[in-house]
């Protein structure tokens, strides 16, 4: 009974040290970026951010290819202000 006790114990004792190692190498991975913003683009995919800007006045002139304008627009706001672009701008 207790050889059987000693083996069930070193048995558990493994898994535990397992356990705890993928638990660190987890932990020291480096995440993976392509993943994050993968995951971070799916989020705003539906998000109304940026809309504003297709309703500015400026904007609309500087898109507009008909229309002689500076080729820089220059768009400042505080961090997550919806200042990212999903669509591609013509300069």
């Amino acid at each position: 009974m207790r050889e059987l006790a000693e083996t069930r114990f070193k048995e558990i004792d493994e898994l535990e040290k397992k356990k705890q190692l993928s638990t660190l190498f987890e932990k020291l991975n480096a995440p993976d970026s392509v993943l994050d913003q993968r995951a971070a683009s799916e989020q705003r995919a539906g998000s109304q951010s940026g809309e504003w800007i297709l309703q500015n006045s400026h904007f609309r002139r500087w898109s507009d290819v008909e229309i002689q304008s500076n080729p820089l627009l220059y768009i400042h706001g505080v961090p997550g202000a919806g200042k990212h672009s999903d669509f591609p701008c013509v300069a």
